[in-house]
């Protein structure tokens, strides 16, 4: 039978003890209980798939706060791990991990996690939490856990831990390649490689919100005419009275509309606003006017004017409903 020479105790994320068979503890009998290693919950970090593109630098880690600084709070930023295996995953703390027992990090051998562990043995399988599942294969990606599947410790191998967050990431930080003598060509480096990482589209978590901005863009009549956004701000914001909340009239304009509707000028006044546009007959736009007839007290058909093959139409909106 294998000796394990630390034992090691799980930390589930309200900062709850438990040894390796689940039974629960306390941190007063762990740090009696030298050498021990710790497996914290996976929501204690953040993980991040680098790009595989980065320079080759002992300033690697400056690289990536530069990247990452768009989507994290800069105190996560301040210390952040890496763990290299197939690909880099950059581990950034959460607020929890910041909030966490300094003493009993401090005095264990190793500190790791689920999802760390798992990726570092090479394994090609998923941990199941509450709403999220992570998937480890080359890389370590969230999806939504749409399973209904709950993991538990004895799912899985953790018999030994063979990473330590606070040592091993030193090893993936690329420090024995030569540091670049001019100072200048140092910045340039961290300046181009941060930006151009940033330019890069993170797909598994805007694909749901450029869809959905598509589908206003579409719904607009803007969707396929150059710089759609500013185009989109430009009808929002001219006119703009503060007492509008602009996000939430798109939203109710994008439901009323059809996808062969459109919308030529939309322009906001006081307490009210008039869209302009087309759509195929008179039939059409009644059924525009009872759409924001759900949304809005007050809908207005101004004007009409029958064209070759469309009705063009003006409308005027407001009170919106509570």
């Amino acid at each position: 039978m294998k000796t394990i020479s630390e034992k090691i105790y799980f930390v589930d994320i309200t900062g709850n003890f438990y040894d390796i068979n689940g039974e629960k503890t306390d941190a007063n009998k762990i740090l009696s209980d030298q050498p021990f290693c710790l497996l914290l919950h996976d929501e204690y970090f953040f993980y991040e798939t680098i790009n595989d593109s980065l320079p080759k630098t002992s300033k690697l880690k400056l690289i990536i706060k530069n990247y990452l600084s768009g989507s994290y709070p800069e105190e996560f930023l301040e210390k952040i791990y890496l763990v290299k295996n197939n690909k880099l995953i950059a581990a950034i703390p959460s607020e929890k991990f910041l909030n966490f027992n300094s003493v009993i990090l401090q005095k264990a051998k190793k500190v790791s996690t689920p999802a760390i562990e798992l990726y570092i043995k090479g394994e090609k399988t998923s941990i199941f939490y509450k709403n999220v599942e992570i998937k480890i294969s080359e890389d370590i990606v969230y999806i939504p856990n749409k399973s209904g599947k709950t993991s538990k410790l004895n799912d899985y191998n953790f018999s030994d831990l063979s990473y330590n967050i606070f040592k091993d990431d030193k090893k993936a930080d690329y420090k024995h390649f030569v540091i670049p003598s001019i100072i200048y060509l140092i910045a340039l480096i961290i300046f181009v490689a941060g930006n151009i990482l940033k330019t890069k589209s993170l797909d598994n978590k805007v694909a749901y919100l450029n869809s959905k901005i598509n589908e206003i863009y579409k719904k607009a009549g803007i969707n396929d005419k150059v710089d759609p956004y500013g185009k989109l701000l430009f009808k929002a914001q001219r006119n703009l009275p503060k007492s509008l909340y602009i996000l939430d009239n798109y939203y109710y304009i994008s439901q009323s509309f059809a996808n062969t509707d459109t919308i030529d000028t939309l322009n906001f006044n006081d307490n009210s606003f008039k869209i302009s546009g087309k759509t195929s007959d008179f039939k059409s736009l009644d059924v525009i006017k009872n759409n924001l007839s759900r949304y809005y007290s007050v809908v207005e058909i101004l004007n009409t004017k029958i064209d070759k093959d469309f009705l063009q139409y003006s409308l005027k909106v407001s009170n919106e409903k509570n």
